[in-house]
């Protein structure tokens, strides 16, 4: 459910679905455009624990806040089965909602990974997370409006496509790291308090 207190909303577009994700469908000759809303989603911190252990659930914060701690957002679809000769050419996902924090830079960089464990054992999926196959990325800015009102999109790329044909009536998992930061800094965090 979405949180209406912060006007969070999230999509994945597939044509190319809306944190959403947007899916663009092809079957010849007509193509069509689908959003998928994440089954789940959330964030796993550096020293295992998740979004849902530290009272926070459906949050999805990358980066940290006032410790050593980091956190990797994550984001489960569930992909429609697709008809014989369909399939997904193009795929956007789009996320708004939450607080963001940069001190100490002006620009960082949100990078979209590529997640092979399973919900049942996201406390596991740190590293996970930020390693193997990128998907995207987009940038966020310090003047961006604290609180939820800028979306951020980022098309996804041939990889990401092959993987979401692949998962088709099953799940396809994206995780999200903020890039290098400085940990001399109090916060640095993307998608902060989303509930």
């Amino acid at each position: 459910p979405m949180n209406t207190k912060y006007k969070t909303s999230r999509f994945l577009h597939l044509l190319v679905v809306k944190l959403g994700i947007t899916v663009a469908v092809f079957a010849s000759p007509i193509a069509h455009a689908q959003i998928l809303n994440p089954t789940y989603r959330g964030f796993v911190t550096s020293n295992g624990q998740t979004s849902d252990t530290l009272g926070q659930g459906n949050s999805y914060e990358a980066g940290f806040s006032f410790s050593t701690v980091t956190r990797r957002n994550y984001f489960y679809f569930a992909i429609p089965t697709l008809a014989p000769g369909e399939s997904i050419t193009a795929a956007r996902l789009t996320l708004t909602g939450g607080t963001l924090n940069l001190e100490g830079t002006t620009t960082r960089t949100v990078t979209l990974w590529d997640v092979s464990t399973g919900i049942g054992q996201i406390g596991s999926a740190y590293n996970d997370i930020g390693s193997g196959a990128a998907y995207g990325s987009f940038q966020v800015s310090r003047s961006d409006p604290i609180f939820g009102v800028t979306a951020y999109s980022a098309d996804l790329n041939a990889i990401a496509i092959a993987n979401m044909n692949a998962s088709a009536g099953e799940f396809f998992t994206i995780g999200g790291t903020l890039d290098v930061f400085n940990n001399s800094v109090s916060r640095y965090q993307v998608f902060a308090n989303t509930g």
